[in-house]
């Protein structure tokens, strides 16, 4: 990973680790949740917003919105547990 040419221990490990068995049906559904603030079954941009900072409101609303958008695969303005779980895999499989 450092490009020295050995592979240390830390690296080794980084890269023996099953990836998929971070993004389980339980750990998606516990995120999911995490961010579903009302339980609805969707994830809109105030509660990605009231999830990563809470009540302040320092950050453009904009940024938000593109976070709904970049992962909104329907266009429907909010992210479904499908949609972030689809999210999720990408992340971790392209890290």
């Amino acid at each position: 990973m450092d490009g020295n040419g050995e592979i240390e221990f830390s690296e080794w490990i980084v890269a023996s680790i099953d990836k998929n068995s971070l993004i389980t049906n339980e750990k998606l559904e516990m995120g999911f949740r995490l961010f579903d603030k009302d339980n609805d079954g969707t994830i809109r941009a105030e509660e990605v917003r009231k999830t990563l900072i809470g009540d302040e409101e320092d950050i453009d609303e904009k940024v938000w919105s593109t976070i709904i958008d970049e992962v909104d695969l329907d266009g429907n303005g909010e992210i479904d547990f499908e949609e972030f779980c689809l999210m999720m895999r990408k992340l971790v499989t392209d890290a």
